[in-house]
């Protein structure tokens, strides 16, 4: 029978229990679109007995979610912080976080095998849910030396910023969502125990029994809601009366969850693999991909079998001998058998119903997917360029469920990281290391007194790594300006710039330095032929001895590249004086 004493650890496992078991069906269709995302597949067994048959599995789904991937996470993405008022020193601040925030991601990333918005893109793509678990460093290390837990690996991790930024693959991690928002996270993964024991010292001891047995992975759980939390590790297998509790159930002192967690799809579906619906969706329901594989396998390994058939017939009445064909060097003759006669046999050709079905299943998948466009896929000479933008940006648009999911998961995580600061009270820095910036080497501080929990408004915007969206938006952006008296402002941020005040910025400098320098060189330029006037009026060349080249000085035509003949010389070629300026 179950417990209700929520201080028992038993509520919980059987509680973890019932999560694992409402999301089996979620389970085995993320199971199916790994297995697509893979290209995993295996015949039918009365298709796979046949000797001749060949496997050729459809890799369409992998390079559609390869595509998409790469489209939405390539360039930076842009990060806005909301003002909660109306002046300039607010924005200014609200700018300054956003430039923090863009370098905590990129410094997370450091220590990751993959970037943080590439797993997300994918995560939304394959899955259309996103989980993301942000862990404060310095409050983990704190808190994991009150365990007597060894914490040389996250001080090690420290090195690369504040964050630790875990991704976890949706079939992981069981989320007990409301009509409000997420309300309890139950991370259940296969770990060595070994690696459980690092983490969580003297509190996984019981674990140690395992280190010396072949199989020592373990299924860890952790659970957390908003109130309490509890950690605990079964043998692989899931073993129930052979489990070791490391944190008893307890309350912990967050006053939020420190989880991402997203999903995407619909909520008026009764069935639970229905509610999300990610890129592979129909053709996960419908079969196609199977079906695809399926043809293509037949028709590929026909061709196979069939390409050692005969290819030449001798007819005749000598059944002793056999015609002799070289196939040495071009233009050989073939040695007929005498009475007999040989004829060339036509190849087989291809079923051309398999080849139409197979040309049908990819159209209907890649409609569902993602454009061959997107892919990479040749673009025939001589298209105009209109045509092309309107087929990428058609294309596009087919992603825009998936990014719109992606957005909303990086801009939770941004303001997981503001309550993180605000909670410990300890300030957020960052440093701005772009060279071409003209603020190279600017600190920008998050203090936690100007943090209002429940005031924080972020948005993130991935922008397509596609160059015809960049060329539109630009030349929109342009037109804007120039027809509407547009924000410069607003355009920069709409062609995809992340910092457009810093932009802004950088060009008044530039314009600065610009026009210091033109005037510079206009009273260099006066002063330079005055002095020249001068010299031709005193004597006629100028500058004496410093351009005079037999005294090793300066041409006068190099000191001045303008200067004509009679401006040196003060004379015109009849030896006349010249007016004075001529």
């Amino acid at each position: 029978m179950a417990t209700k004493n929520k201080n028992d650890i038993k509520y919980y496992m059987d509680l973890a229990e019932r999560m694992l078991k409402e999301d089996g069906e979620r389970d085995r269709a993320f199971e199916e679109y790994d297995r697509m995302f893979h290209s995993d597949f295996e015949l039918p067994k009365e298709v796979n007995d046949l000797q001749w048959i060949r496997t050729e599995v459809d890799t369409s789904p992998h390079d559609a979610v390869s595509a998409g991937t790469r489209v939405l996470s390539t360039l930076d993405p842009g990060i806005t912080v909301q003002p909660t008022r109306k002046n300039l020193a607010t924005k200014e601040l609200a700018n300054s976080w956003e430039r923090n925030l863009l370098w905590q991601l990129k410094s997370a990333d450091r220590r990751r095998q993959a970037g943080i918005v590439r797993d997300v893109v994918k995560s939304s793509l394959l899955y259309d849910e996103v989980v993301i678990n942000i862990v404060d460093l310095d409050w983990q290390i704190k808190t994991m030396q009150t365990f007597k837990a060894d914490t040389k690996r996250m001080e090690a991790a420290s090195r690369y910023g504040r964050w630790l930024i875990n991704t976890y693959n949706p079939r992981d991690v069981h989320v007990r969502y409301s009509n409000m928002m997420p309300e309890a996270v139950l991370l259940c993964t296969v770990k060595p125990a070994q690696q459980v024991i690092d983490e969580w010292g003297d509190l996984a001891k019981g674990l140690e029994p395992l280190t010396n047995q072949d199989m020592s992975d373990v299924t860890l759980y952790d659970y957390m809601d908003y109130d309490m939390r509890c950690v605990w590790a079964t043998p692989k297998g899931g073993d129930k009366q052979g489990e070791t509790v490391i944190v008893k159930p307890q309350k912990h002192d967050l006053p939020f969850l420190p989880w991402v967690a997203m999903v995407g799809g619909s909520t008026l579906e009764h069935k639970e693999r229905y509610k999300r619906q990610p890129l592979l969706f129909s053709i996960y329901n419908s079969g196609q991909w199977k079906t695809s594989c399926i043809v293509k396998s037949l028709y590929t390994s026909e061709v196979i079998f069939q390409s050692a058939a005969a290819r030449m017939k001798e007819e005749g009445p000598i059944e002793e001998t056999t015609t002799e064909v070289d196939y040495g060097e071009p233009g050989r003759l073939m040695k007929v058998t005498p009475g007999n006669v040989a004829t060339p046999l036509q190849p087989q050709t291809i079923d051309q119903a398999l080849l139409a079905i197979d040309d049908r299943i990819g159209s209907a998948m890649e409609r569902s997917t993602v454009s061959r466009i997107l892919q990479g896929a040749d673009i025939p000479s001589g298209t105009a360029f209109a045509t092309l933008n309107l087929a990428t940006q058609t294309a596009v648009g087919s992603l825009k469920p998936p990014k719109s999911l992606s957005e909303k998961a990086l801009a939770e995580m941004f303001t997981v990281m503001l309550l993180w600061v605000e909670f410990t009270k300890q300030p957020l820095y960052a440093y701005d290391r772009d060279r071409k910036s003209a603020t190279y080497g600017a600190e920008y501080v998050i203090d936690p007194a100007e943090i209002e929990p429940q005031a924080i408004y972020i948005e993130v915007e991935l922008k397509p790594d596609v160059p015809t969206d960049r060329q539109q938006r630009a030349n929109t952006g342009a037109m804007m300006i120039q027809t509407m008296d547009y924000s410069k402002e607003r355009a920069l941020e709409d062609v995809g710039v992340t910092d457009p005040q810093e932009v802004m910025r950088q060009r008044i400098f530039e314009k600065f330095l610009e026009n210091n320098i033109n005037q510079i060189m206009a009273m260099s330029q006066i002063q330079m032929q005055q002095a020249l006037q001068a010299g031709a009026q005193a004597g006629g060349v100028p500058g004496g001895e410093g351009f005079n080249p037999a005294e090793g000085g300066q041409p006068p035509a190099m000191a001045n590249p303008e200067m004509t003949r009679e401006m040196a010389t003060g004379m015109d070629r009849m030896g006349m004086e010249v007016a004075e300026g001529v």
